[in-house]
């Protein structure tokens, strides 16, 4: 796959900034689709060789689950990605990023401290396979 290719297809706002992407395969009822995942200064966005793109803005992902270590799924009201990583160190790369945006990191601030979370996704605590290094500030 050529993921130089779909960088420079992918459309970005005025005033967007590409931080970084990496190769994942998003997971929808059981198949997988292999793209690339990138983090600009406001959305988490997935496009594939088809140019087929989905975008969450980060300030509004209601929750992040890690049900293994290379793995996240991400939820917003109305969409779900769950991505999967080649190891560990891309899904902390693109969970790192998304905790310097002010909103995302308050977000999971209120969140841990009311011990609340969404319907959607299961919470990072109560996830089974829960990896420390994978939360780490």
């Amino acid at each position: 796959m050529d993921f130089a290719r779909l960088r420079r297809s992918l459309p970005l706002f005025e005033g967007e900034s590409l931080l970084e992407g990496w190769a994942a395969v998003r997971m929808t009822s059981g198949e997988g689709c292999l793209g690339l995942v990138t983090v600009t200064n406001w959305r988490l966005i997935f496009i594939d060789s088809a140019l087929r793109l989905s975008a969450i803005p980060i300030a509004k992902i209601d929750e992040v689950a890690i049900p293994s270590a290379g793995r996240l799924t991400i939820c917003a009201w109305y969409d779900r990605m769950d991505l999967v990583f080649d190891g560990s160190a891309a899904a902390r790369s693109v969970l790192n990023l998304l905790r310097q945006d002010p909103k995302y990191a308050a977000r999971e601030r209120i969140a841990g401290a009311a011990g609340t979370t969404g319907d959607r996704c299961e919470p990072i605590a109560a996830s089974p396979s829960h990896d420390p290094r994978l939360v780490t500030s």
